[in-house]
């Protein structure tokens, strides 16, 4: 008998033992939460249907086909799509999502500096006079804007901090 008819015998056996055993194994993708998500989120547009699916009146979210979480929300009366971003210490409006709300300041406003996945930005303080998500409505908001790099607004801690609960169960995300 050849070395390669007993190492190819060998090696039928040890994939009839192993093969089984990975396709039983679930793999997603690790994104760590930051402000970069939103710039992965961005990279992901053109390549996944990132629709976000929010229950907005039970604070109940799907996970996207992308592996991050998406909630519609309100900035002064006017909806905005929000990567929900545990990373991100406070809510991070693009440029577009904050003219549509009618928040945004003029080029001189953007004067504080900001590292992103996208790379260096600049961005500019404001105060939302009323945001709605996950059935909960606030009043003069801090959030920030972003002048460019991101591709969605981000939901971060400053609003998530004052949720009595935030659970991921699965591909759900619960807010409460």
């Amino acid at each position: 008998m050849s070395f390669w008819m007993l190492a190819g015998g060998q090696l039928g056996k040890w994939a009839l033992l192993v093969l089984p055993a990975l396709s039983a194994v679930n793999v997603k993708p690790a994104v760590k939460p930051s402000v970069a998500s939103g710039a992965i989120a961005v990279r992901n547009a053109g390549f996944v249907d990132i629709t976000p699916r929010a229950v907005l009146d039970s604070g109940e979210i799907n996970r996207a086909p992308d592996g991050l979480f998406y909630i519609n929300a309100q900035v002064n009366g006017t909806p905005v799509r929000f990567l929900v971003d545990t990373g991100a210490s406070t809510i991070v409006l693009t440029k577009s999502d904050a003219a549509r709300a009618g928040v945004l300041p003029d080029n001189d406003a953007f004067d504080q500096s900001a590292d992103t996945a996208g790379g260096a930005t600049t961005m500019a303080r404001t105060k939302l006079a009323h945001f709605t998500a996950a059935a909960t409505e606030r009043r003069d908001v801090d959030a920030v804007i972003a002048s460019e790099g991101l591709g969605v607004s981000l939901l971060g801690q400053s609003w998530l901090s004052q949720l009595e609960s935030l659970q991921i169960k699965g591909d759900r995300m619960v807010m409460r």
